[in-house]
């Protein structure tokens, strides 16, 4: 019997080599973390980043998957103070350290042209946006804007690049599964992380009565995209999927997300899944019934209210607090949290009145009066769309709109098919109303440009990516 054929969960071609790498990997972290408590630390960082670049070098696979775990499972706050690196002072993040390696192992296959380029026009208006990007680190520049700023708003969009090689490594979307499960999973072992801090650990601050929320049910940062992200990816999977398995096993991560979400008390993430589900169900409706079902929803709706009723008998979470501050964005009943946004915004336009061509630069400061906790001068504002447009102008906006546009398209020719062809077409389609689920999101926040998530819209342009270089191919 051929166990190589015997072993495929995921894949058409799992190779064993595969996970011996990953374990070889795994191997090392146990040496480093041996070597991390006896307190030598040098020999720690040389056997991390020696371990990282064997793995990257021998199969960019891991690479990719190691940086979806970094970027989904772990919280941006904790990077920034990830010891390991703090310990020399460097100003650097476990995030950038793994981006670079990745990049610099798969220079030799870029090289000898084992990889390729296809020209399209997610390619050229990612590689127009980017450019624009150096753009905006001259004009940030010559307006005299602090270079520590500049370089965080460049490192806020620099991993898009990252689609060609998402593209790369994908090797034509065979693997585009193992990545999809992956990324379920530790997309909801978070949330279940998440969940218990926030019962069992986080000091409940949020006042319904004065709307103040101060780091209520999560952890600070830039954490709490995941819990939609997550939950509309399984219910837009529970929904296009035929095979009972797998729809009992999505089950999880929609109770996980949804709880996670639902203890967040963030209104832009409700907003966005909400919106996103609204449009996922339009979409659909213009597909061929026996490409999902519908009536599925009612499955898994009636288990999410029955546990929040549960925990609000149960006295973990008042369900009337959590509807106070959801409807308090009325104009009459606006709270300090809505009142900051708004006043952020009007700087970021301000600037953009100022110099509507190129911007204020990268690099550009907002600086304003917060309600309640007083002056505030940031790198960022919580709306992607205007920081683009403040820091970039009419110049830098028109390229990032597009390449939004571009990977939408995608979802547009996949819809049109009226079925799905394939499973890479099911992945693809969900992944790409999670973009738009992140898109809607960033409204209301940043997600668009952190450089500790914007690794993964990096890899979602990939898959766009991906599915248009398949296309041209066939013809």
């Amino acid at each position: 019997m051929n166990l190589k054929n015997k072993f495929n969960p995921f894949t058409d071609k799992l190779k064993w080599t595969n996970i011996l790498y990953f374990c070889f990997f795994l191997l090392c972290i146990s040496v480093l973390t041996i070597i991390f408590g006896l307190e030598y630390y040098n020999v720690a960082v040389i056997i991390f980043l020696t371990a990282l670049s064997i793995l990257f070098f021998v199969e960019p696979f891991w690479g990719l998957v190691i940086i979806l775990v970094i970027t989904v499972g772990i919280e941006g706050k904790l990077l920034e103070e990830f010891i390991l690196f703090r310990l020399f002072n460097f100003n650097w993040y476990l995030t950038d350290f793994v981006f670079f390696l990745f990049i610099i192992s798969i220079l030799p296959r870029v090289f000898s042209g084992e990889y390729k380029i296809y020209i399209n026009n997610i390619l050229v208006w990612i590689l127009t946006f980017l450019s624009f990007s150096l753009l905006s680190v001259l004009w940030g520049m010559k307006m005299g804007h602090s270079f520590t700023a500049i370089f965080h708003d460049l490192r806020g969009f620099f991993p898009y690049i990252l689609f060609l090689p998402t593209y790369w490594v994908m090797k034509g979307g065979k693997k585009l599964k193992l990545i999809f499960i992956i990324f379920l999973i530790i997309g909801s072992l978070k949330c279940l992380i998440d969940i218990n801090l926030s019962i069992f650990y986080l000091k409940k601050t949020f006042d319904a009565s004065s709307r103040q929320l101060l780091n209520f049910a999560r952890l600070t940062g830039y954490s709490e995209i995941i819990y939609p992200t997550i939950l509309i990816a399984s219910i837009t999977y529970f929904l296009i999927e035929k095979s009972l398995k797998i729809r009992l096993l999505l089950i999880p991560s929609i109770l996980l997300s949804s709880a996670a979400l639902f203890l967040s008390y963030t209104r832009g993430s409700w907003l966005a899944f909400f919106v996103s589900l609204v449009v996922l169900i339009i979409i659909l409706s213009f597909m061929d019934r026996k490409s999902f079902k519908l009536s599925y929803v009612f499955y898994f709706f009636p288990l999410i209210f029955f546990m929040m009723w549960i925990m609000d008998l149960s006295g973990i979470f008042p369900f009337r607090e959590f509807i106070i501050r959801i409807t308090s964005v009325s104009a009459s009943k606006i709270d300090v949290s809505n009142l900051g946004r708004l006043v952020e915004w009007a700087t970021a336009l301000e600037s953009f009145v100022k110099h509507p061509f190129l911007g204020g630069g990268f690099g550009l400061m907002y600086s304003y009066i917060a309600p309640g906790i007083g002056y505030k001068s940031t790198t960022f504002t919580h709306n992607s769309y205007l920081y683009v447009l403040s820091k970039m102008g009419i110049l830098g906006f028109v390229p990032f709109v597009m390449i939004l546009f571009a990977n939408f398209k995608v979802l547009i020719k996949i819809v049109k098919k009226k079925s799905f062809a394939s499973e890479s077409d099911k992945i693809i389609f969900t992944f790409l109303i999670v973009l738009l689920l992140i898109s809607i999101k960033s409204f209301t926040t940043w997600h668009l440009n952190t450089w500790t998530f914007s690794m993964f819209i990096g890899m979602l342009f990939g898959f766009s990516y991906d599915y248009k270089v398949k296309e041209k191919l066939d013809r």
